[in-house]
């Protein structure tokens, strides 16, 4: 669930979140050992992958306005108990009794959604890791799942 969202009821979610996330920060990535990003003249040409960061970085938008939106509109709510990073942000007041713009919202929503997705590659990367490198753990693993299917089937 991203912020109350049961992406698995949006249609287009695992593009999204699966490849357009992933191909837009690996290009990131390229662009920035290749120190295009760092050049402004460079950063603007449409190579490079250019066009894969730009198309990315639009869908992922558009996905983080989409879930914003359907809060907003009640169309969803929180899954935890009390409120959740996205209801934090809608409430929030500064010192001046200001509430966060639209676009900040927006902004610190789609850091969550990308270092979420970014810790969790990295968690499934270790997890295979311990795995493949401790066949008692794996053994065990596998075994307990099994357990599982059988109690559930």
């Amino acid at each position: 669930s991203a912020f109350g969202e049961n992406i698995e009821t949006m249609t287009d979610a695992t593009e999204i979140v699966c490849e357009a996330f992933i191909a837009a920060l690996d290009a990131i990535i390229n662009r920035t050992l290749l120190l295009i990003d760092q050049i402004p003249l460079f950063s603007r040409l449409p190579f490079w992958g250019k066009d894969i960061v730009d198309r990315g970085c639009e869908k992922a938008l558009n996905f983080v306005e989409r879930i914003i939106a359907d809060r907003k509109q009640g169309r969803t709510k929180n899954m935890c108990q009390g409120a959740d990073i996205l209801d934090l942000l809608l409430q929030a007041v500064d010192c001046h009794g200001k509430h966060f713009t639209d676009e900040e919202i927006r902004q610190e929503a789609m850091v969550f959604v990308l270092a979420g997705h970014q810790s969790t590659g990295d968690l499934m990367a270790w997890i295979m890791y311990v795995l493949m490198t401790n066949p008692s753990v794996l053994c065990a693993c596998q075994e307990e799942v099994d357990l599982l299917i059988i109690m559930f089937d």
